[in-house]
């Protein structure tokens, strides 16, 4: 199984990409995203590497986080 040049990483779950000829998890590898592992300049505020995409898949999935729970109210 690879594993990250840096820092080891090399679970299922890591992403790997090649950056400049050297394998890195996307902790280690700036400007990959941190979830597909797309090459990307995207940041988020707290300074994660995230392609547009990626951003978008998490706005969606805050913004049903947060319906779910306003419906929650309607049981008490």
């Amino acid at each position: 199984m690879p594993e990250c040049a840096a820092c080891g990483v090399g679970s299922n779950r890591a992403v790997l990409v090649d950056a400049d000829g050297e394998t890195l998890c996307t902790s280690c590898a700036d400007g990959y995203c941190d979830r597909c592992g797309t090459e990307t300049e995207h940041t988020t505020i707290a300074g994660d590497f995230l392609c547009e995409r990626c951003q978008r898949a998490r706005r969606d999935q805050e913004m049903s986080r947060d319906a779910g729970q306003g419906a929650l109210g309607d049981f008490v």
